[in-house]
């Protein structure tokens, strides 16, 4: 078996790649040409250098012989800005369009990575399970629509073409090894500091990105599962998120007491729009993030734990992990 991986190089592309060689599977992996992290891949990794919308870049990535392989599409560019972004759809709906194209052409099985944003958005009290279709109206932000957009290029090609795939659908993903600094990471490094003024009242479904990894490993070897699956963890509140911190750093981290409303944090993002821009950092605050933090995240993971094993690890462990990662790997050192 070879398995072919775009988003080679990103958080959770770099986890899948590791996993997939230490179990002996041959790896193709396709990184931008000026993206350093492709260097950071284990030796046994075949690079192919090249862009996912040129599609001449794509063709040669697929480019192999065999008639086991099968392709892990893990990039994509997430957003939390609340308005459509060109650059952002170019990558989530025009490279799926382009890799999806590739493996109708060669006959390659797909397993694509989506996102929980994708699916579209219940009430609270409603348990949220896998689509039967993808709609972007449906959905709130930029990122969450160009993600519908690409999972229904995959879910038409499914049903209507005969592309032989799987669509993954994790919630917020966590755990060490961010170096891009996402939000969530920048949100743990700031209260870390001491300078995170407040929290929000809210939470959100948050999974371990190792055991999304291995669930997207496991499904190269299980070839018969179709279809889509959520890949949910825990539900948790922002409190209990910053309860876990405290724990794992230890009591030199003060709390944070101030959890404020949603309205209020409305309120003063201009504010910390102008902070962030000035410190060129990843803003904590944005419009799209205080919203997500307001919505029903209630992510049902049964159909992903009978059928493929999957088996989110303890929070309190992740977040542990994660707190280990930021000061081992230089982004935040110790006090």
């Amino acid at each position: 078996m070879k398995v072919l991986v775009t988003g080679a190089a990103g958080y959770l592309g770099g986890h899948i790649i590791r996993i997939l060689v230490d179990r002996g599977v041959q790896v193709r992996a396709l990184v931008l040409p000026d993206d350093p992290a492709g260097e950071q891949l284990p030796e046994k990794v075949d690079l192919c250098y090249g862009d996912l919308l040129y599609k001449p870049d794509v063709k040669r990535f697929f480019d192999v012989a065999g008639d086991d392989v099968i392709v892990i599409h893990a990039a994509a560019l997430i957003s939390m800005k609340w308005k459509m972004d060109p650059d952002v759809r170019a990558i989530n709906f025009g490279g799926t369009q382009n890799v999806v194209d590739a493996c109708l052409a060669r006959g390659f099985r797909l397993i694509h990575v989506s996102s929980v944003h994708a699916i579209k958005e219940e009430p609270h009290g409603h348990t949220i399970k896998e689509p039967i279709c993808f709609a972007p109206g449906t959905v709130t932000g930029c990122y969450a629509k160009t993600k519908a957009e690409g999972a229904a290029l995959v879910m038409d090609a499914m049903q209507n073409h005969g592309l032989d795939a799987a669509i993954v659908m994790p919630s917020g993903i966590v755990g060490p090894g961010a170096s891009a600094h996402n939000n969530v990471t920048q949100m743990m490094i700031e209260y870390l500091r001491g300078t995170l003024p407040a929290g929000i009242r809210g939470g959100y479904d948050f999974v371990d990105v190792r055991d999304v990894a291995q669930t997207i490993v496991q499904l190269c070897f299980q070839k018969d599962k179709q279809g889509c699956y959520i890949l949910a963890g825990h539900n948790v509140s922002i409190r209990h998120f910053f309860d876990a911190i405290q724990k794992s750093a230890g009591k030199k981290v003060r709390s944070i007491k101030w959890m404020v409303p949603s309205w209020m944090a409305y309120l003063a993002l201009p504010v910390f729009s102008l902070v962030y821009k000035l410190k060129k950092e990843t803003p904590v605050f944005t419009r799209y993030g205080v919203y997500t933090l307001t919505t029903n995240s209630d992510f049902c993971n049964e159909k992903a734990k009978l059928d493929l094993g999957f088996s989110p690890r303890p929070f309190e462990d992740t977040i542990a992990d994660m707190v280990a990662w930021l000061y081992k790997s230089g982004a935040l050192k110790k006090a």
